[in-house]
């Protein structure tokens, strides 16, 4: 029976209660309250920098309003009295007023009669009547800003400001207008040199003629505004971001956003900022705060046991000399006793506990440094994830197709692994995975990838290799693992297909042919590599090999809800059918007719059974409906394939009734039956 009362339970007890209060404090408290500070904090600074810009920006706008209504007075007091003197004024209005472009007068039909400068961004040309400021102008009766426009003769946008000019009847005589480049020196450079944060942007938003100017880092960008419900960031700023700073744009890059209004124009200003740019500090002080906090728990340890060992080595003299007493070396002397605990044992337990913390905190340690590879590798074998292959090879696709190098890829799957794991276990059936990602990683170069594609696939992508070579190394992976025999572990064995990319196929084609390679090593036997024969095919597998028939529903594979049993059972039944219309060697429309009712059944079960996974809230919803999309694109592909003459129909039935059916509906769809039962409904 445990003392309770002993010093190595007490100050176990202590040890552990500052612990998980120190750690639960840090990640509950305090690093939550640091982002929320950080984060307001940024938002607070983007306020006043998005309100000071847009301060700034009226000003700019205004200060041009009023200089163009100025000179437009000016005009109407004394205009020249003929085409030169006109010039030769608007020229001497431009020198004074360097903060338009030029100056240009038109008259009331819209016809140019006179500009400053001959080299602005628009030259005297055309008919300006259409144009939304000369409109606006002779309409509103006012001076105006127009929306920006960019230049048809270089790259560079520009506003116009435009007045009217009457005669003393009030009759129209035209329209005084003043352009400006956007990033001229006293207009938008100054935005430009005070965006929010590096990667930072302000959006100028002119709702009346529905424009949207982003201003960054890069030349300023004019394009419509987005529509509502296309990009949340847009539809945060329609609204004044009522709800929240934290929205993700067009492209679900998350941002912190705030907003600033023009008052005398009715534009509004949008300053962003990445987020994951503005919590950098406080991640960064996250991870030195963590990595601290073990550096500091492991010496607080030690200082401890040193002080124990110092402090309490009397008491070990006194324990020695209770052993002698108790063997008859010593003769009886009573001893005060006071405390009912292991005073011998104290050292001993207390090293033991440090030890063992420690241990932890190194462990914590490192997975706290391997954590960023887990993005982008899978947690058991170490290898690529789907994510990171794809986009690795999407750009050896484009490296092949640009400058003609061969690219292959390799598909395995390790055979009869599902029996491995209900033999001897799924420890050893995960044990084996990670057996074999070692092996291949040995084997393989340093430009090639490996990936995990499925449960027990992989996949091996191989740069600058053409279909002979990849062959070769595909026969050493599979002979290597053949020799990864453990004495007392299960026989290892894999089926490899090998396909090499011809352009112009995707990539979903590509992989399918080499899927389709792998599964035809597999009905040869297994353990051996196929390589993609492109050419036609007999509809019908070869004497000599079958597909091996499905399995049958039994009580095991129930999930207890009667729906989503009868869907799995009647698919079974439907695998059935289609294996014995192969079997019994049936006219190829009845098999056509079979394997169209199981596809369009397997199709209708997902669709039911991801409306099921929504309602239970199940956790891994997207990755299981992903898994759904991707596996009837392959059935659709090899059908395809099959239409063509380049796969047998044997091979596409071993695909529908065992991968898609056995393999993904009888096993993986088995991971969330557990919130079936938690949530009956």
């Amino acid at each position: 029976m445990p003392n309770f009362r002993s010093i190595k339970f007490r100050f176990a007890m202590l040890v552990m209660l500052l612990l998980t209060t120190a750690v639960c404090a840090r990640l509950f408290i305090g690093i939550p309250f640091l982002r929320n500070q950080v984060e307001q904090l940024v938002l607070s600074q983007e306020q006043s920098l998005a309100n000071y810009a847009a301060h700034t920006l009226d000003d700019a706008i205004q200060s041009r309003l009023s200089a163009i209504d100025i000179l437009a007075a000016d005009l109407q007091a004394g205009p020249p009295d003929h085409t030169k003197a006109l010039v030769a004024w608007l020229q001497a209005r431009h020198r004074d007023h360097p903060q338009f472009d030029q100056i240009m007068l038109v008259d009331a039909l819209g016809t140019p009669v006179g500009l400053s400068a001959q080299s602005g961004p628009n030259n005297v040309a055309g008919n300006y009547a259409r144009e939304a400021w000369f409109h606006q102008a002779v309409v509103q009766h006012r001076t105006v800003l127009g929306p920006p426009e960019r230049s048809p003769r270089s790259e560079g946008i520009f506003i116009r400001f435009a007045a009217p000019l009457y005669t003393p009847h009030g009759q129209l005589r035209g329209v005084l207008s003043g352009q400006s480049r956007l990033d001229s020196p006293t207009f938008l450079d100054g935005l430009q040199a005070s965006l929010p944060g590096k990667n930072g942007r302000f959006l100028l938003v002119i709702p009346g003629n529905q424009l949207l100017l982003t201003i960054s880092t890069s030349s300023p960008a004019l394009t419509a505004i987005p529509p509502v419900g296309s990009d949340a960031l847009h539809d945060q700023s329609r609204a004044g971001f009522e709800t929240t700073h934290q929205v993700a744009d067009a492209d679900g890059t998350p941002y912190l956003a705030v907003r600033a209004n023009l008052p005398d124009t009715g534009w509004y200003l949008v300053a962003a900022m990445p987020q994951s740019e503005a919590m950098r500090p406080a991640d960064a002080l996250h991870s030195l705060s963590l990595k601290g906090s073990a550096i500091l728990l492991i010496l607080l340890f030690a200082g401890v046991a040193l002080f124990l060992f110092v402090v309490l080595a009397p008491l070990s003299k006194v324990a020695q000399a209770m052993r002698e007493m108790a063997n008859g070396t010593r003769p009886l002397t009573p001893f005060p006793v006071r405390r009912r605990d292991e005073i011998g044992d104290l050292l001993r337990g207390f090293n033991h506990l440090v030890a063992k913390l420690g241990e932890k905190e190194l462990t914590l340690t490192n997975t706290l440094k391997t954590l960023d590879q887990l993005a982008s590798t899978d947690a058991l074998t170490g290898a690529w994830n789907r994510r990171l292959f794809s986009e690795q090879a999407t750009r050896e696709h484009e490296r092949a197709a640009r400058q003609g190098l061969p690219l292959s890829l390799m598909l395995l799957d390790l055979d009869r692994f599902k029996h491995i794991n209900d033999t001897w276990g799924h420890a050893e059936g995960d044990r084996v995975l990670q057996q074999v990602a070692q092996c291949i990683l040995r084997i393989l170069r340093k430009t090639d990838a490996l990936a995990r594609w499925g449960g027990e696939e992989f996949i091996i992508l191989l740069p600058d290799t053409g279909l002979e070579q990849a062959a070769m190394l595909a026969e050493r992976v599979r002979a290597r693992i053949e020799e990864e025999q453990s004495p007392n572990g299960p026989q290892i064995t894999t089926s490899i297909g090998v396909a090499t990319y011809t352009p112009p196929e995707s990539h979903d084609q590509w992989v399918a042919r080499a899927d389709a390679a792998m599964y035809r090593a597999k009905r040869l036997g297994r353990n051996r590599v196929e390589i993609d024969q492109p050419g036609p095919a007999s509809p019908f597998v070869s004497a000599g090999t079958e597909t091996p028939p499905p399995g049958k529903w039994h009580e095991q594979l129930s999930s207890g809800h009667v729906s989503l049993d009868a869907q799995h059972q009647g698919l079974l039944e439907d695998s059935h059918q289609l294996y014995e219309s192969l079997q019994d060697g049936t006219d190829t429309e009845r098999i056509r007719n079979a394997m169209e009712i199981l596809l369009k059944g397997i199709a209708q079960h997902c669709h039911e059974e991801e409306q099921l996974m929504k309602r239970i809230a199940y956790p891994d919803f997207h990755a299981h409906a992903s898994r759904h999309h991707a596996l009837l694109q392959q059935a659709v592909e090899r059908v395809r394939l099959f239409q063509t003459d380049r796969m047998s129909l044997s091979e596409v039935v071993l695909f529908l009734t065992q991968e898609l059916v056995e393999k993904h509906i009888l096993d993986e769809d088995r991971l969330f039956y557990t919130y079936l039962n938690e949530n009956p409904s």
